[in-house]
């Protein structure tokens, strides 16, 4: 049972990033709440299996440590890969839109001619 409410978590806090961190249509609805569920599950389990193995009841699924440490690191890493994704997405648009508005041109280093252009 808890760890369907880390699920849930992960989700949550991952619907709450796309919709506060990323600009509309940049980023799929669903894939910062995958995200979230996928970190949220991994460092949930990690967390439970830690504790077992090293007999800390600080780890235990009943005490608060691990709950807090795994609202930090959902956090943490959902808003940053939206923010990141975003920025990301920016970029490759800005440049896919200049390389498509602008048909024919070349990447020529300086110094360099081009051989396939037109004389002038």
């Amino acid at each position: 049972m808890s760890a369907l409410i880390a699920l849930a978590i992960g989700v949550v806090f991952g619907v709450v990033a796309h919709t506060i961190a990323t600009p509309k249509g940049l980023v799929h609805p669903l894939l910062l709440p995958g995200i979230g569920a996928a970190v949220a599950a991994s460092t949930w389990a990690a967390l439970i299996w830690l504790g077992r193995l090293l007999s800390w009841p600080a780890l235990e699924p009943t005490a608060v440590a691990p709950w807090v440490v795994l609202v930090i690191v959902v956090t943490v890493t959902v808003f940053l890969s939206a923010t990141g994704m975003t920025k990301r997405r920016e970029a490759d648009d800005k440049d896919l839109f200049d390389r498509l508005s602008h048909v024919g041109r070349v990447n020529i280093q300086p110094g360099e001619v081009d051989e396939a252009a037109p004389a002038q």
